[in-house]
């Protein structure tokens, strides 16, 4: 069991506890207390790169199981966000492996509205992402990937 040693040396220096051994105040700190007190260092919030152009980079995300179910049987959620103009477009799945299909009509739909090409899509390492269905998507339409790793996800659009 773990005591606090200051506390203890208080106690005893108050005469307020009989038959404790004398504690010195050589060193008050232990190794686990030195690890419980550390902190992380602070993300960055210097990006590192950002888009010029509209659709020269979209950040998404799946985020599920979300509980309560929506009343359509809804349970994730898919977005999309343009770096350059920070437009967001969310929509609801009932599984994630929906989540190809409506990138798919995501991408025709900007692409066929402002009359651009998505250059570059930056999303986690989920499973959704990385099938080989869209494997061969990315490769065919010419979209390149960024992939974030579970450090950077505070960077994320």
């Amino acid at each position: 069991m773990k005591t606090n040693r200051i506390s203890l040396s208080n106690l005893q220096s108050k005469r307020m506890v009989h038959g404790l051994l004398e504690l010195k105040n050589e060193d008050l700190s232990c190794a686990d207390c030195m690890s419980g007190k550390q902190t992380r260092t602070p993300i960055s919030k210097e990006v590192t790169w950002r888009s010029s152009k509209p659709l020269e980079l979209i950040h998404s995300d799946l985020c599920g199981p979300i509980s309560p179910t929506s009343s359509s049987g809804k349970r994730y959620f898919l977005s999309f966000i343009n770096d350059y103009s920070r437009k967001c477009w969310i929509y609801l799945l009932v599984n994630k492996f929906d989540a190809f299909d409506h990138f798919k009509y995501f991408k025709s739909m900007v692409e066929t509205e402002i009359d651009v090409k998505i250059k570059c899509l930056r999303t986690d390492r989920g499973g959704e992402f990385n099938s080989a269905d869209f494997d061969e998507f990315y490769k065919t339409n010419g979209i390149k990937r960024h992939l974030n790793t579970h450090i950077l996800l505070s960077r994320k659009g």
